[in-house]
């Protein structure tokens, strides 16, 4: 989402859509197979890893909702996927499997931040 003003349903909208990818994220890897069709199961380390941005994140920092340490604790999952990617110093091919995805330790690490942003965005109320 782009950048937005104090416009309560834009930042609702933003708020909700971290929720949701961060949730995701979160997940467990059983939870996260069980959400998605049988068919797509081959891309889902690449999916959840491109649902999430940084605009928002940054939007909801720039009106005041978000705490430093929460956009940091962001920055830190998103620093994360770039730097296990192809071409990142931490790229490890088996972190893009399904199997990655169940075992490897990035993906608990990634977990456990998610769960630490999504429980201090839980906290924000928008009237």
């Amino acid at each position: 989402m782009a950048k937005h003003n104090n416009d309560p349903n834009r930042v609702r909208d933003s708020l909700n859509y971290l929720k949701v990818c961060l949730n995701r994220l979160s997940s467990s890897y059983e939870v996260q197979m069980a959400e998605i069709e049988d068919f797509a199961r081959w891309n889902l380390a690449n999916d959840i890893a491109n649902e999430l941005g940084i605009n928002d994140i940054e939007a909801l920092s720039g009106i005041g909702l978000i705490n430093r340490r929460t956009e940091v604790l962001y920055e830190k999952i998103m620093a994360a996927f770039d730097e296990a990617s192809p071409g990142g110093p931490r790229y490890d091919k088996d972190i893009w499997t399904l199997e990655g995805m169940r075992d490897h330790p990035f993906w608990k690490d990634q977990r456990e931040l998610a769960k630490e942003v999504l429980a201090e965005l839980e906290k924000i109320k928008v009237d």
